[in-house]
């Protein structure tokens, strides 16, 4: 009993050390991806251009494959992460969620350009939400009573969120989250 109680303590020892590893080695691989969303700071004036949108996506895949960072993603993580950057060079027509395609769509002229770089940038705001998630950053739901709809249905997309609808309750908090947190394009809802 004694030899049998020896090994599974080294065993958990042995475990519990090598998750301190990769929880250090997740951190690092986390601040240099945290760095490189910083061009999308929503309160960056001017806002992120279309082609730093285009070198951001690629600089976010060179960071997946680099080190082997993105084998420390959890898969739900790891989800979020690449529709966030499919959505940094998409057409406005194969942006997800659905529900933002058609938005950029009605606004015309330069208006709608500003409209879709704010959706890309709050989409990385969630995404590094996400990332402090993994990191035991947040604990519970109490940080997700500040997204919008649409980063609902993103975090729905990617398996994260089984009811947004339910979980934003009503539209009158809605209306009070929108006040206290304007996006930059002056559209979004």
């Amino acid at each position: 009993m004694a030899v049998a109680a020896a090994g599974l303590w080294l065993a958990h020892n042995y475990r519990r050390q090598l998750k301190g590893k990769l929880t250090e080695r997740m951190l690092a691989a986390y601040l240099e991806l945290w760095e490189l969303t910083a061009v999308s700071d929503l309160n960056r004036e001017p806002p992120m251009t279309d082609e730093e949108s285009r070198q951001l996506a690629e600089e976010m895949m060179t960071w997946y494959y680099a080190n082997g960072n993105g084998m420390l993603m959890s898969p739900k993580t790891r989800a979020l992460f690449f529709t966030v950057r499919g959505n940094l060079v998409a057409p406005v027509q194969n942006l997800q969620p659905a529900s933002v395609r058609t938005a950029p769509a009605e606004v015309e002229g330069p208006t709608a350009g500003l409209r879709i770089t704010c959706i890309r940038a709050r989409q990385l705001s969630v995404l590094r939400t996400r990332l402090k998630t993994d990191m035991a950053m947040y604990f519970g739901a109490r940080h997700l009573r500040k997204l919008r709809r649409d980063e609902w249905e993103l975090l729905r997309l990617c398996g994260m969120a089984r009811n947004p609808v339910a979980r934003i309750r009503a539209s009158r908090w809605l209306a009070k989250r929108l006040e206290r947190t304007p996006c930059f394009c002056g559209q979004c809802n």
